[in-house]
């Protein structure tokens, strides 16, 4: 499978990457936003999809990782946030397992 790609800045700034469906592993990244380009939500979880996070950093954004639906399901283990208003924001339910 295609890895989940970065938002175009064009097309939405707003969000570092977009996980629309299916099952989906981000390990040992960083993601982050300049100043100028601050995303409000660096990772969005979409409809009936998964995210494991392993070993990742998430800073300087409002929202680490967005759910969107009730059916979506984000995994991360070791990973850490700062400078983040939220670690993780539900828009609906959605499963989030942290170790």
């Amino acid at each position: 499978l295609p890895s989940p790609q970065p938002s175009p800045s064009h097309r939405n700034p707003r969000q570092a990457v977009n996980v629309i469906g299916g099952h989906w592993t981000l390990e040992d990244c960083e993601i982050d936003s300049t100043k100028r380009t601050r995303a409000s939500s660096a990772v969005i979880v979409r409809n009936s999809a998964t995210l494991d996070l392993r070993r990742c950093g998430v800073r300087d954004c409002a929202h680490a990782v967005v759910l969107e639906r009730n059916t979506s399901t984000v995994h991360a283990e070791r990973c850490s946030f700062t400078n983040v208003k939220e670690a993780f924001q539900t828009r609906g339910g959605g499963t989030v397992e942290l170790e």
